[in-house]
């Protein structure tokens, strides 16, 4: 047998056993034995490098630390999902899909149940059936290049069977097992313990250094497909499996909310019992050609929920109460506990909610307390369980932190400081400022924001787009050169930022990403926006009253304006949208895609049609303009032409852009 066939049979018997393993749990041979022929892989490929496939399992580990990651673009985008707690709320669900299709409201429609993972979401991208590349969720937008280390998870295999480009989409995540060892390992080490499964799997997956990676046990659970078309969403989890990939092996089909809700009891139960961590159960319309005609809105898809576990509870003693101050200047009452593990987590501080509810629930310290972690995320206090005989600490009528007086607005339950030159305050909306909210500056955290405006080095946000003239910070402990070149870098890079991200980013109360996407639908520059009247800002569909007086707000105090000045004459410069985006010549048109295009990606296409004017359409309905057939056409080509529509092809599509 010579080399290269040596080496091929290796590599197919490792991918077969790392298979059995990591996608099926069912191992066909020791470890002893698969280290045995790994070693004998790896050095063979080192005597002709030549003979290296890509799919090879050496492959997997071995590569150089990286500098930072790169970026990840989604498309389409990667987005969350709707929640539900009771079936009450599931039952409004499927009402409002029903509305939404004109369909009799108890109409049933086949839903497809899955767990609900608690890991970290992940796109890996397959071309000709090789393995690209692999991006974190991030924003459901834009998210971290993490190809070198999805590699080493050996659930994803490197290559498939299939020659389309394909998004396999799913979550990373580590056993509970394998979590508890890491721990063990961490303490034995002297390093910070990691909070949870998912904590776990997020920070080994972002390690820098693959090799390190490599050695966490991770696993990925694919549940979606994006690429192929199919009828059902069953269909893509039969497809993922007969690909190679690992998927939940718990899932079920139901087409009434009180079997759906038996399938998410039933899973509830057994949580504990289960080898990964899950909160819940997502249900999704099993119809492809449905979920095409429910589309999206801004966050989430219409046809499919989270249905989330009730949050998890625990008791503890409260042994004090601290007043933090937000960004807005709300007062929020902060309890300090008795450690407790919630979830996976321990919590020794948790939310007290506002004025209103801290009052009502009479809490003092020495009192024996119910915390939750709502979603499993968010610690509260929820009730007093058991006094202990002391007085509540008085909320507070003057700023903890400038001593200013405590703004009480009638009717609401939120009291806030309304000092603006009050330092955490500042602090806070610095701090926002800069986040994945707002201008995502990386190297610019909460820490290093700290230390800066303790040297008075940043006083406002106008300050951080003039880092670059204070050297001094390359002779601080912990930067240098490289570092504050980094830092100068990521802020010029930042300073070129989209007009609805600035506006996100200033945080005016009440105005989050999608309030700030609505605003530059309508203004289409900053200055606009300045002088818009509040008749006018509540007259814009979406924004009520509430918000368009906050906006006026904002935009009439005379100190917001001159931070405007001071950011814009500093460097930054804003984004526009393009205003004549919709405009184009085919304008009021709209396409549908089916089938391979040989010159042009689906993406491409598509954004040819949205730049011109057109919309692309994900269901074929009596409302298509255009059907672009490629080759393998599938099924949305018969009933385009039994509804008589009209079909072109590549060439033709693209001659309607000459």
């Amino acid at each position: 047998m010579d080399l290269k066939e040596r080496i091929g049979r290796l590599i197919e018997k490792l991918n077969e056993l790392s298979y059995w393993y990591y996608v099926k749990d069912t191992p066909k041979a020791s470890d002893a034995e698969y280290d045995r022929l790994f070693d004998e892989l790896a050095e063979l490929e080192k005597q002709d490098t030549s003979l290296i496939r890509k799919d090879s399992p050496t492959q997997r580990v071995g590569s150089e630390p990286a500098a930072e990651f790169g970026q990840f673009l989604h498309s389409p985008p990667m987005l969350s999902l709707q929640k539900a707690y009771t079936m009450d709320e599931l039952a409004l669900f499927l009402e409002k899909v029903n509305r939404f299709l004109g369909n009799d409201l108890e109409q049933e429609h086949e839903l497809h149940l899955e767990p609900k993972f608690d890991g970290l979401s992940c796109e890996i991208i397959y071309e000709n059936g090789d393995f690209i590349k692999a991006g974190t969720r991030g924003n459901g937008i834009q998210g971290e290049d993490i190809s070198f280390n999805a590699k080493t998870i050996r659930s994803i295999p490197m290559k498939i069977n299939r020659s389309e480009t394909l998004m396999i989409r799913g979550e990373i995540l580590i056993k509970k097992e394998d979590f508890s060892k890491l721990n063990k390992e961490q303490a034995a080490e002297g390093l910070p313990l990691f909070a949870n499964p998912r904590n776990a799997a997020a920070g080994s997956i972002r390690q820098l250094d693959p090799r390190i990676t490599s050695k966490r046990p991770l696993f990925f659970i694919a549940y979606d497909l994006l690429g192929i078309e199919l009828s059902t969403h069953a269909q893509k989890i039969e497809a993922l499996e007969t690909m190679g990939f690992r998927t939940s092996g718990r899932s079920g089909i139901f087409s009434t909310a009180e079997k759906t809700f038996e399938f998410f009891r039933e899973l509830e139960e057994i949580r504990d019992r289960l080898c990964f961590e899950i909160d819940g159960v997502v249900a999704k319309i099993n119809s492809i050609e449905t979920q095409g005609r429910l589309g999206a809105v801004s966050h989430n898809p219409r046809w499919a929920i989270a249905l989330k576990f009730k949050a998890r509870e625990e008791s503890t003693v409260l042994n004090d109460v601290f007043f933090s101050v937000g960004r807005t200047g709300a007062i929020t009452p902060v309890a300090v506990l008795d450690p407790v593990e919630i979830s996976g987590a321990v919590i020794r501080n948790a939310s007290m909610h506002n004025r209103e509810i801290y009052i009502a629930l009479g809490a003092a310290p020495g009192d024996k307390v119910l915390v939750k972690r709502a979603g499993d995320v968010i610690p509260k206090v929820v009730k007093v369980l058991d006094s202990g005989g002391n007085e509540m600490i008085p909320f507070p009528e003057h700023c903890p932190s400038c001593g200013s007086d405590i703004h009480f607005q009638e009717g609401s339950p939120i009291a806030k400081c309304i000092n603006p030159l009050c330092h955490t305050m500042i602090k806070e909306r610095i701090y926002h400022f800069v986040s994945k909210a707002g201008f995502d500056i990386d190297g610019l955290g909460p820490k290093q924001i700290d230390r800066f405006m303790e040297l008075k080095i940043i006083t406002s946000i106008p300050d951080i787009f003039k880092l670059k003239d204070h050297p001094e910070i390359r002779l601080l402990e912990g930067f240098g050169e490289r570092s504050f070149q980094r830092l100068t870098d990521s802020i010029n890079s930042a300073a070129h930022v989209p007009f609805y991200r600035l506006i996100s980013a200033l945080g005016i109360d009440e105005v989050g990403e999608v309030t700030a996407k609505l605003l530059t639908r309508h203004f289409s520059a900053l200055e606009e926006l300045m002088s818009a009247s509040a008749d006018s800002l509540s007259g814009i569909e979406g924004i009520g009253p509430v918000v368009a007086a906050s906006i006026y707000e904002y935009f009439n105090d005379p100190g917001n304006i001159k931070m405007l000045e001071e950011m814009i004459s500093n460097g930054v410069v804003l984004l526009y949208p393009d205003n004549n985006k919709g405009k184009g010549p085919l304008s009021g048109l709209n396409f549908i895609f089916t089938g391979s295009l040989s010159s042009l990606s689906r993406s491409e296409a598509k954004r040819m049609v949205e730049d011109a004017g057109g919309k692309v359409l994900s269901a074929i309905s009596g409302k298509i303009d255009y059907v672009v057939a490629g080759e393998a056409a599938g099924s949305k080509l018969k009933k385009a032409r039994a509804l008589n529509l009209k079909v072109i092809g590549e060439e033709e599509f693209k001659g309607l852009f000459k």
